[in-house]
């Protein structure tokens, strides 16, 4: 949860930062990036140049290198440390399981939609997954799936 503020907060400043310079807004992708330079499209490459660009003009070239390292050091440290979670029960996963994950939603857009058991993957997909499931989500759609998703009280044998 902490990533996703601090990922919320970067993007309100890097979009302040661009109107203020008068560059206009990209687009949001509304999915996770798994590691660094992986399936980049040259949209995404732009954007990193600009904003690589922008730090060194506003904190200077070596200020902007120790920040770009030490960010990539912590994005390294997050990854190793991840917990992943049951999008089902919101059961977290310990270390000597290996949760399912959903393949269509890996294989088309590689997002991680994890299940602690084949039970609950198919009890998750009539009333929420399938809405999204392998699809590029909109603002709209990915509203709806989350107000209509399970709480964790709810779930049949929750635990």
């Amino acid at each position: 949860m902490k990533a996703l503020r601090t990922k919320l907060i970067y993007y309100v400043v890097w979009f302040t930062s661009y109107s203020f310079l008068g560059i206009p807004r990209p687009a949001i992708m509304v999915r996770k990036n798994h590691g660094i330079n992986r399936n980049r499209t040259d949209a995404q490459k732009e954007r990193s140049k600009l904003a690589k660009e922008i730090r060194k003009m506003t904190l200077g070239n070596a200020t902007a290198k120790q920040i770009c390292r030490e960010d990539r050091a912590a994005g390294l440290e997050r990854m190793s440390t991840r917990m992943e979670q049951c999008q089902h029960c919101l059961r977290g996963q310990l270390p000597e399981e290996k949760f399912q994950r959903c393949s269509r939603c890996w294989d088309k857009l590689q997002r991680s939609v994890y299940y602690c058991s084949k039970d609950r993957q198919v009890a998750a997909y009539k009333p929420t997954h399938k809405a999204i499931c392998g699809k590029v989500l909109d603002v709209k759609t990915a509203t709806a799936a989350a107000a209509s998703s399970v709480s964790p009280a709810k779930a049949p044998g929750g635990r």
